[in-house]
């Protein structure tokens, strides 16, 4: 074709270098300008909106997709197509959807992964925001700076660089063991390490940030979306901006996180009209940034997610086997608490019915809440396609929503919508049937509050539900029932009515409507607070009417459930008859009677049940696995198991083990086994959705078949606490490497019989981190105090008569830490001490034979079919069933010799230091040190011998002699500070010091190197050098000064120096240290910097011809011979030299003198074979500049 013709006829070659290049001289299709541009460098093409663009390209038969008028699309090759769809055209003919849409939708980045903190979301609006980016310069290993973008992110807590960016500057990534989540909890694992980098502006070389980057394969797509409109750019162009192209899309190397973004912005802002971008004055320049309007665009915008390095379901997780800690003082009620309560008494009221009416407790006076009619009507046009696909369920909901609006807890809305509430339904499969409940969401998220946000919580008022089976576990006769509909039997004032709107419709044929709910709905989140503040207050106004059901209201009430009881049948239906007439009160009903007394069924006039009861926690939403169920007729309870799934996976196990309710502690020895199987799949690091190792799925197997033969144990709910009785507490405490546990024993004296019953237990596994037995034992022995203080409602309402509590531990150690002063001890031990001494005091602990303490068994596990004829776990040691004199006594004493005992302070001996070396070390020069010396010596004598007749006073220079007086002075004050400790000098002390140096004490006292050389013929310093220590100071300034003076020799000379009169044990050393210290040293080994060449010129680097561009230069004088013969005469000859450039091929004539007319006969010699070269580069030779025309 032609336009192959004409790419081949534009291909140059060269037998020496291939310069050849795809050009085409074809005219731009758009502009018709005859330069041959590219589409992409066409300036009218550049300028047009997407719309333009294809107009213009309507007629045109080349590539869409590269843009090439070299074939067609179907012919086009490339792998790349539009980066905003999967159509293949060019990115910069990509049309953005302007379709609107209520929600957003979500698709992550091209490599698929939802854990980048990257997002694409469509908005429904023409208003697009541009995220700032920054064109800086980072230093690579060798210490030059490239070029990066990066983006700002402020809401992000590290920097985080691409693994692209990180190779092209030949970094080094180092291990980063932390996690990372973002929006929604979210973990990204894709972090590969993390580096130090430095950043600077492009444009200045300071200032200079350093910070650590994580890296990851990916950050972001490019940014912006798409290229921006002229009209902005042309706006900006005046400023000095951080990224000069912040309207081109580009790929982004760096997130500049929250560590730097505050460092490098100043703070400023400069605003233009609403609607268009905003530039923020960072130390880069002007970053663009903000929303603006474009009418041609609406597609995907990209967000970057703010990160997190926390996992909170590993955390929680890992409460599993954290240590106990001290516990802390009981939490005071928080403001908001406080105005919540407050807010209930002020504007609470009752009708005459003697029904309560409350108002939502708002936290601000005029709420600040968004418009969710939008997002209810799409919830509910959901919820209608869902129940029109099950007609069970859809007509439950309608009984459910008729029902509402038969009792007159709704109505057709009368006043405007201040929030929608949407609603869905949560069903239960309960044999045949189905169970449904409306739940109401006032958590759904809108601009710029939800209604659950602008409600205080109030107060946690239900009881713990262990004290509250306890205490159901002292009465002889008791009874359950529940308050039916407690919530919704307390009604809304109507001023607050419009906040509780929803959408329905009883059939699909009706027009959609607007119901106000007039009672408290569940789903909001001051529901709870309301619905038990109102039961409270019931019995704070009505409670004196009724002592009996006001003592139980206080106690035994968990939620909207009755569980109580009395001693006798007289009592217990006195009780009963208190607690319906109440509730009457407060215009409450009540329902689902179970008990174990017929009188109180036959006083009940609707129907009751005799069927189990269950007593789960209602805290818990999710599907029971285990559940605690009472047997009215048995008066016992049970376990009704349903055995789960086998699901090898580390999120499907946990949710089994977690799912175990057991508030009193019954099945710890086997929920023991089950968390400590949780805790090695977490030392395996197995991710949440990872098959488990085949040796534990045979251990999982095992221990899930196991949990069904739980439904065989049977634990007597009533613990014989009724009449004239004693009652005993008694606990033990005990641990393992696996675990620690506590348990607690009910003992129950009567006239006739002896009881021992198990209360409540509870373990706990010990940490990953090893910690030794003692110290678990120990948190043992303090989980038993904090167990011991939960049931401390149980101790003060049984009747009978207490007996001092008496506690048990197999661990003399901890008996031994028990029994010793909280201050002598580690701060480990110590903390734990003082809490367990506070509560349980010392001589209540005794020591117990493992083999007999019934915790052991919690602290290592058993199976289930082991639990359940174990005696030792249900009622403890058979001893305690006798008298407790009668008790085995232990004889083992005491350990003596204690761990974790705190070292005894030691009696430190201060020497003090001597003034005169005080003195000495105020010197930096030695010479000026001996020098003062000398002359203080010569001031004594002279002060001394003031007015002797026989003494002549001292005066004028000093002396050799007595600069060798001041500097013995100044040698005897060193040794007998640093070898004698201050004493005289000592022969013997002298010897032990150093025995291989023989030393002796010369006449003067100095203490002298010994060795062989006393026969030589050396000076007496040489022979016997002073010896001085390493580490004074005086030795420092004498090294010192002896550097200066011999002018700064090396090591080995200074070394030979010094030992001419000195010996200094580890003296080179100590001469090395102040050799680098030495500033004259430090500068003369300095090394010198390279200067950096410059740039190869151009023709050096461009392909072409040989000899296209050449040097020219001359070589000689050489002796030339005329001819061989015998004394021919010798004249001078030169060498012209002609050197390619490109290829450095060198090209020789020869010429017979230095002349342009040699050199232009050479020239012309050259041109004949080489061909004409394009540049000749000459020398300055003056023999080349004589003619112009050279």
């Amino acid at each position: 074709s032609k336009h192959k013709r004409n790419f081949k006829s534009n291909i140059k070659t060269s037998l020496i270098v291939n310069a050849g290049k795809n050009e085409t001289s074809t005219p731009c299709f758009v502009c018709k300008d005859g330069s041959g541009h590219h589409l992409l460098s066409c300036p009218r093409f550049d300028n047009a909106n997407v719309d333009q663009r294809w107009e213009l390209l309507k007629a045109w038969k080349g590539c869409r997709n590269c843009l090439s008028s070299l074939h067609s699309v179907k012919e086009c090759k490339s792998k790349w197509h539009c980066r905003f769809c999967s159509a293949k055209h060019h990115s910069s003919l990509h049309k953005h959807s302007t379709h609107h849409s209520n929600q957003n939708t979500m698709r992550f980045t091209p490599n698929g992964s939802a854990s980048q903190g990257t997002a694409l979301s469509s908005t429904s609006a023409n208003n697009n925001v541009l995220l700032g980016t920054i064109v800086a310069e980072v230093e690579d290993a060798r210490g030059h700076y490239q070029r990066i973008r990066m983006v700002a992110d402020s809401g992000s807590q590290y920097s985080f660089i691409t693994r692209k960016c990180l190779d092209k500057l030949f970094l080094k990534s180092f291990r980063f063991p932390k996690k990372i989540s973002g929006i929604g909890q979210t973990i990204f694992d894709g972090a590969s390490g993390k580096t130090t980098i430095t950043i600077r502006p492009r444009h200045s070389n300071t200032p200079e940030f350093s910070t650590t980057a994580v890296v990851v394969s990916n950050i972001t797509s490019y940014l912006p979306n798409a290229p921006l409109p002229i009209e902005l750019r042309c706006r900006y162009s005046q400023y000095t901006l951080a990224d000069p192209e912040f309207w081109q899309p580009s790929q982004i190397d760096f997130l500049l996180g929250a560590d730097l973004f505050s460092e490098v912005c100043t703070g400023s802002t400069i605003s233009f009209e609403e609607g268009c971008l905003k530039l923020l004055s960072s130390v880069f320049g002007h970053i663009v940034i903000g929303r603006y309007a474009d009418g041609a665009s609406g597609g995907s915008s990209t967000a970057l997610f703010s990160l997190s390095e926390q996992d909170e379901l590993g955390s929680a997780l890992q409460r599993f086997w954290e240590l106990e800690e001290p516990s802390s003082a009981k939490p005071t009620l928080s403001p908001e608490d406080s105005r919540c309560e407050s807010h209930f008494s002020n504007t609470h009221y009752r009708k005459d019915d003697g029904r309560y009416v409350v108002r939502l407790p708002f936290k601000e006076d005029v709420p600040l809440i968004g418009d969710s009619s939008s997002v209810a009507l799409c919830r509910f046009k959901s919820l209608e396609r869902k129940l029109d696909r099950d007609p069970v369920i859809k007509s439950k909901y309608e009984d459910f929503m008729g029902e509402y609006l038969s009792m007159d807890h709704m109505e057709i809305a009368r006043a405007p919508s201040r929030f929608i509430i949407p609603h869905h339904c949560v069903t239960k499969q309960v044999q045949s049937d189905i169970k449904l409940r409306v739940v109401f969401d006032g958590s759904i998220k809108v601009p710029p509050s939800s209604l659950n946000d602008q409600l205080l919580t109030g107060e946690k008022l239900q009881k713990d539900i262990r004290e509250i089976l306890l205490r159901f576990r002292s009465h002889r006769y008791v009874f359950i029932t529940d308050i039916v509909k407690m919530f919704r039997m307390i009604l809304v004032d109507e001023s607050d009515w419009p906040f509780q709107h929803i959408y329905w419709k009883f059939s699909s044929s009706d027009a959609l409507t607007t119901y106000a709910l007039k009672t408290v709905t569940y789903g909001l989140s001051c529901a709870p607070f309301l619905a038990l503040r109102v039961v409270k207050q019931l019995g704070i106004d009505e409670g004196h009417k009724f002592p009996l059901a006001n003592k139980a209201l206080q106690h035994d009430i968990y939620v909207d459930d009755w569980v109580t009881g009395a001693d006798s049948v007289e009592e217990v239906c006195k009780l009963q008859q208190q607690v319906i007439d109440l509730m009457k009160c407060g215009g409450f009903s009540l329902s689902k009677w179970a008990t174990n007394c017929e009188e109180v069924l036959q006083a009940i006039t609707q129907d009751s049940s005799n069927g189990p009861v269950s007593l789960n926690s209602k805290e818990d939403l999710s599907v029971k696995i285990l559940g605690l169920q009472w047997d009215p007729v048995a008066d016992c309870f049970f376990y009704v198991i349903k055995v789960p799934d086998l699901i090898f996976t580390k999120r499907a196990i946990l949710s089994t083990v977690a799912r175990l309710f057991d508030p009193l502690g019954f099945l710890t020895p086997v929920t023991l086994l089950l968390k400590s199987f949780i805790q090695e799949l977490w030392k395996l690091k197995l991710g949440w959705d990872e098959q488990i190792p085949p040796h534990l799925r045979d251990l999982w197997r095992s221990s899930v078949q196991e949990l069904s033969l739980i439904r065989d144990i049977r634990i007597p709910r009533f613990v014989q606490t009724t009449g004239e009785y004693y009652y005993q507490i008694i606990g033990f405490a005990d641990a393992s490497s696996k675990a620690y546990c506590a348990t607690i024993y009910l003992k129950v004296l009567t006239s006739s019989e002896v009881s021992v019953n198990l209360l409540t237990a509870k373990s706990k596994l010990a940490p990953t981190k090893v910690i030794s037995i003692p110290r678990l034992e120990l948190c043992g022995a303090l989980l038993l105090a904090r167990l011991y203080q939960s049931i401390s409602g149980l101790c003060t309402s049984l009747s009978g008569t207490p007996r001092p509590p008496v506690f048990y531990t197999d661990s003399t150690i901890v008996l031994g830490w028990l029994n010793t002063p909280s201050y002598g001890l580690k701060t480990f031990v110590s903390n734990r001490v003082t809490e367990i001494t506070q509560v349980l005091g010392t001589s209540s602990w005794r020591h117990i034979r493992s083999e007999e303490n019934p915790a052991d068994s919690g602290s290592r596990g058993l199976l289930a079919s082991e639990l359940i004829n174990h005696n030792l776990w249900w009622s403890g040691p058979g001893w305690l069933a006798l008298l407790e004199s009668e008790w085995p006594e232990s004889l083992i004493s005491l350990q003596q010799d204690l761990p974790e005992m705190k070292t005894p302070a030691a009696l430190a001996v201060v020497e003090l230091a001597n003034p005169f070396l005080i003195w000495m070390s105020g010197f930096s020069s030695y010479n000026r040190l001996i020098r003062s010396v000398a002359w203080l010596n010569r001031w004594r004598y002279n002060t001394k011998h003031v007015g002797c007749c026989c003494c002549r006073m001292l005066t004028g220079p000093l002396t050799f002699d007595e600069i060798r007086k001041a500097t013995v002075t100044c040698i005897l004050a060193v040794q007998r500070r640093y070898f004698f400790h201050g004493k005289d000098p000592d022969q013997q002390i002298a010897a032990k010091l150093f025995p291989y140096l023989s030393p002796y004490i010369a006449d003067d006292k100095v203490l002298r190197v010994g060795g062989r050389l006393a026969l030589g013929s050396l000076s007496s310093d040489r022979k016997h050098p002073i010896l001085l220590p390493t580490n004074s100071h005086f030795s420092i300034i004498l090294i010192d000064h002896l550097h200066r003076i011999y002018l700064h020799p090396g090591p080995n000379q200074l070394q030979a120096l010094v030992q001419l009169k000195f010996w200094i044990p580890s003296l080179r050393r100590l001469i090395r240290k102040r050799g680098f210290m030495c500033m004259t040293c430090y500068k003369s080994k300095g090394i010198t910097i390279s200067p950096q060449m410059g740039n190869l010129p151009k023709y050096r680097l461009d392909g072409g011809r040989a000899f296209s561009h050449v040097g020219v230069d001359f070589a000689g004088p050489f002796e030339l011979r005329e001819s061989l013969r015998r004394k021919a005469p010798l004249s001078k000859a030169y060498l012209c030299l002609y050197v390619c450039m490109a290829t450095k091929a060198i090209h020789l004539e020869a010429v017979t003198r230095l002349s342009t007319d040699a050199f232009l006969a050479s020239f012309q010699r050259f041109v004949s074979r080489r061909g004409l070269p394009a540049m000749s580069i000459q020398t300055t030779d003056q023999t080349l500049l004589e003619r112009p025309d050279t």
